[in-house]
């Protein structure tokens, strides 16, 4: 009878124990979890989380630069054009310049390059 006795202990002890470790490792699972969550949503660049970020509305954003008074405008296909740059439009992704009263606007996907020139004193 004692040794039935030990038996019934033993197998409610092992019975804890194993429960024990099912909740040790159902909370362990969750915290890797977490840490997945938190690695994979990680900006690599800056090392900042992005899900801590507020995003900024940064449609229209006025910044005054000033460039020298002559560009030359080279363009993918050979041409050029040459005059004052007038603006820089990044949501519309274009470059204004003006020449002798005109200005154009060219996409800034047909522009090779821009060359500022020294100005003239």
């Amino acid at each position: 009878m004692r040794n039935l006795n030990i038996v019934k202990y033993t197998v409610k002890a092992m019975k804890a124990f194993f429960q024990g470790w099912v909740v040790a490792i159902l909370v362990m699972a969750a915290a890797i979890a977490g840490n997945i969550q938190a690695v994979i949503s990680q900006d690599v660049k800056t090392r900042n989380l992005l899900l801590a970020q507020t995003p900024v509305n940064a449609d229209e954003l006025e910044l005054a630069v000033a460039l020298p008074e002559l560009a030359e405008v080279i363009l993918k296909r050979g041409e050029s054009n040459s005059g004052q740059i007038t603006g820089i439009d990044a949501q519309g992704e274009a470059l204004s310049i003006q020449r002798s009263g005109k200005t154009a606007t060219i996409p800034l996907s047909q522009i090779a390059r821009v060359v500022f020139k020294e100005e003239l004193n």
